[in-house]
């Protein structure tokens, strides 16, 4: 009954934000970012969507997923991805996405041309998880970041437990550009 009541009272709290709330997760937020950000739980947050009658998205990141298309039409395969693209484009940064890595055959999130700058979401829930799913994968965390290093080029990884905008924005290289 307590744990009940304490999600009520989470549930209640959201009231304010209600059009903020439908605003990220349309704009690419998921479930269980905008948890963190409003600090209750994810459960709270689909319950909230479900009752706004929000069609809510497939859940997370993999190979097998649907790409989700971002508002400059680039085609993402995370919402975290998709995130960082609308941000991008709604700045007004010319980037590319999904291309090779120049002399490998390995694929970057987000290229900026003029930062000569690579952005990777590094997306599944956790970095452990995200290590242990790609180990025999062509695109593994570990070889990408070793090649970023071995080609000297500039690259910002970010990784799920990370606040995606504080990320981009803290950045140097993009601050110049806003």
């Amino acid at each position: 009954m307590a744990a009940h009541k304490a999600a009520g009272t989470e549930e209640k709290n959201l009231d304010k934000f209600k059009d903020e709330i439908i605003n990220l997760y349309k704009n690419g937020y998921d479930t269980r970012t905008l948890a963190k950000l409003y600090n209750v739980s994810q459960p709270v947050i689909r319950r909230r969507l479900e009752r706004l009658e929000i069609q809510r998205r497939k859940p997370l990141y993999g190979i097998k997923s649907e790409l989700y298309t971002a508002k400059d039409g680039h085609k993402v395969q995370s919402t975290g991805e998709l995130i960082i693209c609308n941000f991008l484009f709604e700045n007004k940064i010319f980037h590319l996405c999904r291309k090779r890595i120049p002399g490998t055959k390995l694929t970057y999130d987000h290229y900026i041309p003029i930062l000569n700058k690579y952005i990777e979401y590094l997306g599944l829930d956790t970095e452990q998880i995200y290590k242990d799913n790609k180990i025999n994968r062509k695109g593994s965390t570990d070889r990408k970041i070793a090649i970023y290093n071995g080609l000297k080029l500039n690259f910002l990884l970010i990784w799920p437990k990370d606040d995606i905008m504080k990320k981009l924005l803290n950045d140097k290289d993009i601050q110049n550009l806003l």
